[in-house]
């Protein structure tokens, strides 16, 4: 006789590369596995617990049994063998639920809702995803028949679509969207156990002493409005990039409290990467701002985000011709790096100058590479000053990250865009924007500040940018200069800096608007004052 019942499977495995362990983490006396799998089933659905058969996983088998929760076990590396067995003795149209242990906040009564418009739909798969489904990050499910474990258990061939269970699935059925009734939204919000802060944040919306298992996941998402760091804003349509010089020096034309304390820099950088970052930006160069962004991210924090730091200018090599002491510095650069960001490896480094692709016979550039091909950086790029660098480092294939100044007054750029969206086409390859507000000048009023960036008569700019400001109905000056670079369709992201709380939330708004459209960024170009190149460039202003 075979099952007709809706089925829940819940993977899980002990031995996590993030955070070990966190599948038997206590939530009000509950283990996180055992808690998936009980607020899963507390509508009355069958629910097991996929785990493999290693002894590293025993632990989650006896949690399992200790709770009387059904548990089959498996490969360690082939989950979707895992489900086959799972779902062994029910009926082909028999519908299955996938679910991980490290994502408690779903509960019986939202796959009850999700399998009601699964079947109303006629999809042969359904998803429940964060940003689609207007749902927190770590809110996700994924619904299917056991026909379609079957298929995938017998065609899947590639260690990905067998490690993953569904890949196989998705791309023979275009996947339907799953849309909450009760609208739940908060899409920026994070849900789901990665690191150990993660588990903190979502053990501190439980209450002491009350039912865990029946609490609404609802109910569970409106107390993230408790939560210290919070996402204030919708989730950006960019990635976005926290700039990290003001952790280190005192930057920026219009800075005048200098840079913020350890205390509001960590505040700053657990807030930015809540409100959604997908980069910290920093370099050797930047005073002790590695130290400080290294010391931010601990305790689980340096999971959520990636860091992109850069080679230092090697300034005091300038007369050297020996390319081995550069690659000895290259290396020793790198390494000091990994100290001060607490890692044993860098997602990005970046050329501080792009000249140093091929200087020292290219002593530098090699070295990076080398220490890539070693698994010590995830990523290389190149930080460029003008069109012309930008054009030599589009040569270097090896080159993923290209970081280049442009704001609203910036004409430099208009010939190379072409060259960047062919070059996307061909290969991956991510345009970081920095200077948005070039050190701040374009927010100022003052002219002496102005005529330190070799304006002498700033007003008309000044004008200028008030009356675009109306036009594209913009919050201020800031909010205008951000957004048109942030609309700019070569560009990925944009690097904003900040110097405390509330102009992160300011920026943070800025990024996560609407982006200008195309009649109006025509009708910025067309408009805009031109300006020296000294102005564009803060090395030629006379900063004392």
């Amino acid at each position: 006789m075979k099952f007709k019942q809706t089925l829940v499977i819940i993977q899980s495995r002990f031995n996590s590369s993030r955070l070990p362990g966190k599948a038997i983490f206590p939530i009000n006396g509950f283990p996180l596995v055992a808690l998936a799998a009980k607020r899963a089933g507390n509508t009355g659905k069958e629910v097991v617990i996929a785990t493999s058969d290693q002894s590293t996983d025993d632990e989650i088998a006896l949690c399992a049994e200790r709770y009387g929760i059904k548990c089959v076990r498996g490969s360690l590396d082939d989950t979707l063998a895992r489900f086959a067995k799972a779902v062994e003795g029910y009926e082909d149209d028999a519908i299955v639920f996938r679910l991980t242990a490290d994502n408690i906040v779903p509960d019986g009564k939202m796959l009850d809702e999700m399998e009601a418009q699964y079947l109303r739909s006629g999809a042969e798969y359904m998803i429940c995803d964060n940003l689609k489904s207007n749902v927190p990050y770590g809110v996700s499910a994924e619904v299917m028949r056991v026909k379609h474990i079957k298929d995938a258990q017998a065609n899947s061939t590639s260690k990905f679509e067998r490690e993953h269970v569904t890949p196989y699935i998705r791309n023979k059925y275009t996947p339907t969207v799953y849309h909450p009734f009760n609208g739940i939204g908060l899409s920026n919000f994070r849900c789901t156990i990665d690191t150990f802060d993660d588990y903190i944040s979502l053990k501190n919306i439980f209450k002491k002493g009350e039912d865990v298992i029946n609490i609404p996941s609802t109910e569970l998402i409106s107390r993230f409005n408790n939560l210290i760091f919070k996402p204030y804003y919708e989730k950006a349509k960019k990635p976005m990039v926290l700039g990290g010089v003001q952790f280190g020096l005192d930057y920026g034309i219009t800075n005048k409290s200098g840079k913020a304390s350890p205390r509001e820099i960590a505040n700053i950088i657990k807030q930015a990467i809540t409100e959604g970052i997908s980069y910290i930006d920093t370099a050797s160069a930047y005073g002790d701002s590695e130290k400080a962004i290294g010391t931010s991210l601990k305790g689980g924090w340096a999971e959520r985000v990636k860091v992109i730091t850069k080679t230092p200018p090697f300034s005091e090599f300038s007369e050297y011709t020996d390319p081995l002491t550069l690659t000895y510095a290259t290396r020793s650069s790198v390494y000091n790096s990994c100290v001060n960001l607490s890692s044993d490896k860098l997602n990005v480094v970046m050329l501080h100058r792009a000249i140093h692709l091929t200087a020292w016979q290219g002593a530098v550039f090699n070295e990076l590479l080398n220490l890539k091909k070693s698994g010590l950086i995830e990523a290389l790029g190149v930080s460029v000053q003008n069109p012309e660098e930008l054009e030599m480092a589009l040569k270097f294939s090896d080159i993923q990250y290209i970081q280049l100044p442009f704001n609203i007054l910036d004409y430099r750029w208009k010939s190379a865009i072409q060259l960047i969206l062919s070059a996307k086409k061909e290969r991956e390859l991510v345009i970081h924007a920095r200077s948005s507000l070039l050190q701040g000048l374009l927010q100022s009023k003052e002219p002496e500040i102005w005529g330190k960036a070799c304006v002498n008569n700033p007003g008309p700019i000044i004008d200028w940018l008030e009356s675009i400001r109306k036009k594209c109905s913009k919050m201020s000056i800031s909010d205008l200069c951000i957004g048109y670079v942030n609309s700019q369709q070569w560009i990925d992201a944009v690097v904003v800096g900040v110097e405390n709380i509330n102009q992160l939330f300011k920026n943070t708004q800025s990024i996560s608007m609407p982006f200008l459209n195309k009649d109006e960024l025509t009708f910025i170009d067309e408009t805009r004052p031109k300006v020296s190149l000294d102005t564009l460039n803060p090395a030629a202003w006379s900063i004392k």
